[in-house]
C-alpha cells in the first residue's frame, strides 16, 4: 500500500474521505535576415495606457501575417504586485496589456518552484516530477554532464532527451501541422528520437537554443521574423527572458536594480507590439505572457550548513552545489552505519526547531506533487521559508548567501506569479481572483492554438473564465469512461445452505466466539447478524441515494493500470463498499456520520465472514497470524476501513466486523493515525452531518497516478442547518488528505492536527491517485453554474 488517501467534503450533514536540433542555422538566419520588420521602440503602445481598448485586426495578410497567431512570453520572477498601480509607469506595456485583456494574480508554480521546472511545465503541464526537470541542478544516471543552468548556462544546450519527458506545446502542434517557434526556452532543441523505427524530431519549425548574449529586443525581432515569413509563418512563438528574476536572485526581491530590469522586458514587449499598431493588426494576436516563480530574500543569518549536522557530508552525495531552498541528500557506501540508508538519514537529519523538513520521497506530503520516481534513494530537504542550506561552509563567501532564491512552498503567497492573457481570445478588463496551478497553462495554450493537448496534469476548463467570448464548460469528466458501481451489487445467499456451503469453503478464521456473544446480555447468533446484510437492490439503492452517496457512488476511472477489474458493491444500512475480488481488498467506504451519534460499546474478538462474497474473494483472518506460512509481516495488523469505534449501534458495529471491510496496515498506522482519525471526524461531525470515503492508495512507481488505489473524502455544506443530501453544490465545502501508509507516522513533536494539516490534498489530488472521480452525477450536469463550482470544489485545499 503505497499510502492513504483523506479527502474531506463539507456538505451539511454530509462528509467524505479519501486515504490515496540543421535547423538551427536556419532558424538563425531567419532570425537575422528579415530585420526590417522591426522598428524602434517609442512608447508608441505605452502611451494608450488608460485610454479606451481598440485593438483593430484588418487584414493581416496584407502585412505578412496569419489570421489568428499566438505569442507566449515567460518573464522570470515575476511577481503579482507588479501588476500594482504603483508600477504602471516602470512597465507600462504590461500594464496595457493587462487592461485591454484579463489577468490572474494568483497563478501557483510547481513545486520546486523555481525556474527551469517551471519552464517546463508551462509547455508540457506536467509536474516537474513527471517531465523530469525536477530542479535547477540535475545529475541522472546514464547522462553525461549536469544540468546547471545557474552556474553553466551552456548546460541549458544539452540535447540528450533523457533530461525531457512529456511532449511539449510545439511538439504537438507541430504533429497536427501547426507552425511554431521558440526562443530561450529549455527543451527546445533536443536530440532526434527514435520512436517505431522512425526518426522523430521534438523541436519547434524555429528555435533558438538560450544564450544569454542575446538581448530581449533581438529575442523579440526573431519572433517577429518567424510570423512574418513569406511561406511556412509560424502560428505560435514562446520566447523566455531571465529578468527580472536574475535581478531579484542576485540583488533581493525590493533592490533599486529590479526597475531597471523589469524596464528591460517591458521595452522589448513594447517594442512587439508597436510592430502590431504598425501593421494594425494588435487584435489579430493571442498573447499570453506568465511568471515562472517567485523568491524570497534570504541571508547568511539563515543558512544552514549541513556539515553541523552530518559529520563528514563527503560521506554522501548531494545535490546542493550552493545555496538553496531544496536538495536531496543521498547515503552512499561510505556513510556511517547510523545514517547509510534513507530512513536514517532522515531520521539524523530531523530535530526539533530545524528550519526545514526532511522526508523520504515515500512521505513527502502530496501539496509538492513530488512523485519522484528516479531518485527513490534520495532524502528531499525543503527548507522553511526565508531559509536556505549548503553542504558545508567552507569557501562560502558571503555574497554567495545574499539575494533572494526561489523554490518554497507553491502555497506561500511570495511564491505565486502571474498571467495576462490579451487578444480576441481574452476578455477585456477581467482580473479572476481564484488561484491556479501552472499547469494549467498548458491546456489554455492548446485551446488558443486549436490543437489536441496530451494528458496531463492540468483540468479541462479551468480557465475559461478568461476567454472571449467565455467558453462554456460542459462536462468537468472530460472523455474518461468509468465504471459504475452500482452494477455490481453483490447480494446475499438465499439458501442457508449456499450461506454455510460459503463459510466452509472460505475458511478465513474469522470467529466470534459463543464468550462474545453471551456478554451481549442478550440472545445474538451469527446467523441473526449475517441477516443484516440482505438487502435487496431497491433497499441499496435508497440507502446510496439518501444516506451514503447523496451525489452518486464515486465512479472508478477505468486505466491500464487499473487494480484488478472484478468489482462487487456491498451495501450495509450504516455504510457502502466497493470491494475488488482479485485484489481481495475494500476499494473505498462511503458513510455518513451523524451529528452527535453516539458510539457503541466495542465487541472484542469478534469477527466473520462476509456471505456476499465468493469465498476466494474473501480476505482472511490467518493471513494476520503469524504462525501461518505466507502471513503479513509481523508488523503488519489487520485494520478496519470503516473503523470500529465509529459505529453508533451494536448492529452498526456488527455490519463493520466483517471481512469484506479488511485492510493490511501497519500497526504504528493504525496507532498514531488510523485510531487517531476517529476523534478528528467526530469533531468535524459536531456541529453538522458529514459524509467519509475511505480506501488505501498504491502508487508503486512514484509518478502520483494511480496503479491501483483507494481513495478518501469528506464534504460538508456551509449551511449547518441544511441537510448534506440537498446541499447546493455552492455550498459545499471540501478537503481532503493523502496519508503515506508507512511505519513512520507521526513524528515525537507533532500532533494528528499537524499530521492531517501536512497531508492536506485536494479532491483532484486523491481522484488522479485512487483513480476514483467524485461529483460523477454533478460533473456530467448541463447547468454550467455546477460545474464552476465543481470545479471550484475539487481544486480546494482550503481547510475546513
Amino acid at each position: 500500500m503505497g499510502g492513504f488517501l483523506s479527502t474531506l467534503f463539507h456538505s451539511l450533514p454530509f462528509l467524505q474521505a479519501i486515504i490515496f536540433m540543421v535547423i538551427l542555422a536556419i532558424a538563425l538566419a531567419l532570425g537575422l535576415s528579415l530585420s526590417n520588420r522591426s522598428v524602434d521602440y517609442s512608447g508608441a503602445f505605452a502611451i494608450t495606457l488608460g485610454q479606451e481598448c481598440n485593438m483593430v485586426c484588418e487584414d493581416p495578410a496584407k502585412n505578412g501575417y496569419s489570421r489568428r497567431s499566438t505569442l507566449m512570453i515567460a518573464l522570470d520572477g515575476f511577481r503579482p504586485e507588479f501588476m500594482n498601480d504603483s508600477w504602471r509607469e516602470i512597465i507600462p506595456n504590461i500594464h496595457r496589456l493587462a487592461e485591454c485583456g484579463s489577468v490572474a494574480t494568483k497563478m501557483e508554480p510547481s513545486y520546486p518552484s523555481t525556474t527551469y521546472p517551471n519552464l517546463y511545465t508551462l509547455v508540457t503541464g506536467l509536474y516537474p516530477t513527471i517531465h523530469g526537470v525536477i530542479s535547477d541542478y540535475l545529475e541522472r544516471d546514464g547522462i553525461a554532464g549536469a544540468f546547471d543552468p545557474r552556474n553553466n548556462p551552456q548546460s541549458l544546450t544539452l540535447q540528450n532527451p533523457g533530461w525531457y519527458n512529456g511532449k511539449p506545446i510545439w511538439q504537438i502542434a507541430k504533429e497536427q501541422g501547426v507552425i511554431t517557434g521558440s526562443h530561450s526556452w529549455i527543451g527546445n532543441s533536443v536530440q532526434e528520437q527514435s520512436i517505431g523505427g522512425f526518426n522523430v524530431d521534438p523541436n519547434p519549425h524555429y528555435y533558438v537554443q538560450h544564450n544569454p548574449d542575446i538581448d530581449f529586443h533581438a529575442r523579440i525581432q526573431s519572433a517577429l521574423n518567424w510570423f512574418t515569413l513569406p511561406s511556412n509563418k509560424a502560428k505560435f512563438v514562446n520566447i523566455y527572458m531571465e529578468e527580472p528574476g536574475n535581478t531579484i536572485t542576485q540583488h533581493g526581491v525590493s533592490s533599486d536594480q529590479v526597475k531597471t530590469a523589469l524596464e528591460e522586458v517591458d521595452d522589448a514587449i513594447g517594442l512587439f507590439m508597436e510592430n502590431l499598431i504598425r501593421d494594425d493588426v494588435t487584435g489579430c494576436f493571442d498573447i499570453v505572457i506568465v511568471s515562472t516563480n517567485g523568491h524570497l530574500d534570504v541571508s547568511c543569518e539563515n543558512t544552514t550548513y549541513f556539515d553541523s549536522i552530518l559529520p563528514n557530508t563527503l560521506f554522501y552525495d548531494s545535490s546542493t552545489h550552493g545555496m538553496n531552498s531544496m536538495g536531496f541528500i543521498t547515503p552512499t557506501a561510505e556513510s556511517p552505519t547510523d545514517s547509510d540508508t534513507v530512513e536514517e538519514l532522515v531520521t539524523k537529519l530531523r530535530g526539533q526547531n530545524r528550519p526545514y523538513d526532511t522526508y523520504t520521497l515515500d512521505t513527502v506530503p502530496p501539496k509538492y506533487h513530488f512523485y519522484n520516481k528516479n531518485r527513490h534513494e534520495a532524502a528531499l530537504v525543503i527548507m522553511n521559508d526565508w531559509q536556505t542550506f549548503a553542504s558545508n561552509q567552507q569557501n562560502f563567501e558571503t555574497e554567495m548567501c545574499t539575494g533572494a532564491r526561489g523554490g518554497y512552498s507553491p502555497s506561500n503567497p511570495e511564491m505565486k506569479g502571474v498571467l495576462i492573457g490579451f487578444g480576441p481570445s481574452f476578455k477585456e478588463n477581467f482580473t479572476r481572483m481564484e488561484g491556479f496551478s501552472n499547469v494549467e497553462v498548458y491546456n489554455l495554450i492548446t485551446e488558443l492554438i486549436d490543437v489536441h493537448p496530451e494528458k496531463n496534469n492540468g483540468t479541462h476548463g479551468v480557465l475559461n473564465d478568461l476567454r472571449s467570448p467565455e467558453v462554456t464548460l460542459t462536462n468537468v469528466a472530460d472523455d474518461r469512461s468509468f465504471f459504475d458501481p452500482e452494477s455490481s451489487l453483490c447480494t446475499f445467499p438465499t439458501l442457508d445452505s449456499d450461506k454455510d456451503d460459503k463459510k466452509t469453503q472460505a475458511n478465513t478464521g474469522c470467529q466470534c466466539g459463543n464468550d462474545v456473544l453471551n456478554n451481549l446480555g442478550q440472545q445474538v447468533t451469527i446467523n441473526q447478524k449475517d441477516e443484516l446484510l440482505d438487502i435487496s437492490v431497491g433497499e441499496a439503492e435508497i440507502f446510496i441515494r439518501e444516506v451514503h452517496a447523496p451525489f452518486g457512488a464515486p465512479g472508478l476511472i477505468e486505466t491500464d493500470g487499473a487494480a484488478g477489474g472484478h468489482y462487487c458493491q456491498l451495501v450495509q444500512n450504516n455504510y457502502m463498499t466497493i470491494f475488488e475480488n482479485k485484489l481481495s481488498i475494500p476499494l473505498y467506504v462511503a458513510y455518513q456520520l451523524r451529528q452527535q451519534s453516539s458510539q457503541s460499546e466495542l465487541l472484542e474478538s469478534c469477527y466473520r465472514y462476509d456471505v456476499r462474497l465468493s469465498p476466494e474473494s474473501s480476505p482472511t483472518c490467518r493471513s494476520y497470524n503469524s504462525a501461518n506460512i505466507g502471513s503479513l509481516p509481523d508488523d503488519m495488523q489487520m485494520a478496519f476501513l470503516l473503523q470500529q469505534s465509529l459505529a453508533h449501534s451494536l448492529d452498526d458495529e456488527f455490519n463493520i466486523l466483517i471481512t469484506s471491510n479488511i485492510v493490511p496496515m501497519w500497526k504504528s498506522f493504525v496507532d498514531d493515525v488510523w485510531s487517531q482519525m476517529v476523534n478528528q471526524l467526530r469533531s468535524m461531525a459536531s456541529d453538522r452531518d458529514i459524509l467519509v470515503v475511505a480506501g488505501p492508495a498504491f502508487d508503486t512507481n512514484r509518478d502520483g497516478t494511480r496503479d491501483s488505489y483507494q481513495d478518501i473524502a469528506f464534504r460538508r455544506c456551509q449551511d449547518a442547518t441544511q441537510s448534506v443530501s440537498l446541499c447546493p453544490v455552492e455550498d459545499l465545502e471540501t478537503v481532503a488528505y493523502i496519508f503515506p501508509h508507512t511505519k513512520e507516522t507521526i513524528r515525537g513533536d507533532s500532533s494528528i492536527q499537524d499530521f492531517m494539516r501536512t497531508y492536506q490534498a485536494s479532491v483532484l489530488d486523491v481522484e488522479r491517485i485512487s483513480g476514483t472521480f467524485f461529483f460523477k452525477s454533478l460533473a456530467e450536469s448541463n447547468n454550467e453554474d455546477n460545474l464552476k463550482s465543481l470545479l471550484a470544489l475539487k481544486m480546494s485545499t482550503e481547510p475546513f
